[in-house]
């Protein structure tokens, strides 16, 4: 079972609750990552604290070499994040050299580059870059859904080269891993982890499904955070988990009094075809950049609909992206002032991160609540993701097969007369998909109205909100 891609019951309604019923019910279902009676308990879990403990003996070994090297390597979400440990590790003491890997390089931090997920070789190929290391090393991957071939290039490599650890960070089942052939490895990501010989270690919580369903940049994103916290900094796992599960808690409880009147705002702004923007400082910063940064391929967001104002001071965390070019803000664009937290934090917890998580939270929150309001949302599904890997093809095609009630064979069809291509090799097909807006609207509007591509494609245009659209026809066939 893939819980990351279901739905969960928590915001079914998602689209149709007033602002404030919205961040309580986005509250409601990322709570469950510390614990839940329909989930288990998750990030809780005793079985799972040991297991830390015993897999941060090992890295600490590693961390504690000045000669060693410390590999984190994700795609997407987990790509950024791989980005931010490179900074954040020796914060905290690791003496080894760490480096983050994205899939698609830096360049694939504000923009999504086709097919880079679904590549064992790109992974490889970026890990081999660094040559031979005269000291320890380990490999840590991240893939919230289990699926990234990108990671299990890395795997497979860091096993065969004798990595001291290798570990695999996700939040499926084991059964639920990927199982798509990997050609250049000869097996599957599953079967990787299967390979007892291999020595894997694999850390994957059950969270339960994310508030927005497949979006693992919500739920996913801030369980790896915590989880690479505990890997590395010692101390009671059990004590640090629930001083987070008390921190998020009052982080969401302080965004019922300050989100719902900055939204209304923020989709004036977008209506108007204006640039939100968000400026921050610190490690608010960051949150911002990466959650701007990830509207785009979660909600069809052009480029200039979110940007970071002023992202000097960004290069602390991030030296390896290129801050050069700053556009101006114009009349008529909104600036969300991102407020840091402020509040005395448990002692258990680390400042920088806290303060990371504290605005991932709030700014998660916040644009999810805008693009709903803005049409991109229909009950808690994405409808106008952009198809930029072989992952978001097949949820593309559920999605059109779940709310077009039409078979995945048909849902597909749509699919690839939107992108214009037929009998193609996935690889091709995800390809072409990327370059084209509103790909999974328009094949939605076709199996809804049985009207043609072209048709649908203008009724999108003439119709501001996606979700208007769709929603005349939904209304119908129920």
């Amino acid at each position: 079972m893939r819980v990351t891609e279901l739905a969960n019951p928590e915001t079914d309604s998602f689209d149709q609750l007033h602002f404030p019923e919205q961040v309580q019910a986005l509250f409601r279902a990322e709570r469950q990552m510390f614990g839940s009676s329909e989930w288990g308990p998750a990030l809780s879990d005793h079985v799972l604290h040991l297991q830390i403990g015993r897999i941060a003996q090992k890295l600490a070994v590693v961390a504690s070499d000045p000669q060693g090297r410390i590999y984190i390597g994700g795609a997407g979400t987990s790509g950024r994040l791989a980005l931010f440990a490179q900074y954040y590790l020796p914060q905290i003491g690791v003496q080894a050299e760490t480096i983050g890997m994205m899939a698609g390089g830096t360049d694939a931090f504000f923009k999504a580059k086709e097919g880079v997920e679904d590549s064992a070789e790109a992974g490889q190929a970026d890990l081999a870059h660094y040559g031979p290391c005269s000291g320890r090393q380990a490999y840590i991957g991240i893939t919230c859904g289990l699926s990234a071939a990108y990671i299990a290039g890395q795997l497979a490599y860091a096993c065969e080269a004798g990595f001291d650890c290798v570990v695999l960070i996700g939040f499926n089942p084991l059964d639920g891993a990927s199982d798509r052939p990997i050609e250049a490895l000869g097996t599957s990501l599953k079967g990787l982890l299967c390979n007892a010989e291999l020595n894997i270690e694999l850390i994957n919580p059950i969270l339960g499904p994310e508030p927005i369903a497949g979006s693992t940049r919500m739920k996913g994103g801030s369980a790896s955070l915590i989880l690479l916290d505990c890997l590395f900094r010692g101390g009671s796992v059990a004590q640090r988990i629930s001083a987070y599960a008390q921190f998020h808690e009052s982080v969401f409880s302080s965004m019922e009094h300050q989100l719902p009147q900055k939204v209304p705002l923020a989709l004036t702004c977008l209506e108007n075809s204006r640039t939100l923007w968000y400026r921050a400082t610190g490690m608010a910063l960051f949150a911002a950049v990466l959650d701007a940064a990830e509207c785009p391929p979660t909600f069809g967001s052009k480029p200039e609909q979110v940007r970071v104002f002023e992202p000097e001071g960004l290069d602390v965390y991030l030296p390896v992206l290129d801050h050069a070019h700053q556009p101006q803000i114009q009349p008529g664009d909104w600036i969300f002032e991102v407020p840091a937290w402020h509040q005395p934090l448990e002692a258990t917890l680390q400042s920088d991160l806290a303060q990371l998580l504290a605005t991932k939270w709030m700014l998660n929150a916040f644009s999810t609540q805008v693009f709903a309001a803005f049409g991109k949302i229909y009950q808690n599904r994405m409808i106008d993701l952009r198809i930029s890997n072989l992952k978001l093809l097949q949820r593309a095609v559920d999605l059109v097969s779940l709310l077009g009630k039409v078979s995945a064979e048909r849902a597909r069809q749509a699919i690839y007369e939107v992108i214009e291509i037929s009998g193609q090799e996935p690889h091709r097909i995800v390809s072409q998909a990327v370059r084209k807006d509103r790909v999974v609207p328009t094949a939605l509007l076709m199996c809804l109205s049985g009207k043609t591509k072209a048709a649908c494609e203008q009724l999108l245009h003439d119709t501001p909100r996606v979700y208007d659209a769709l929603n005349r026809f939904m209304e119908v066939t129920k």
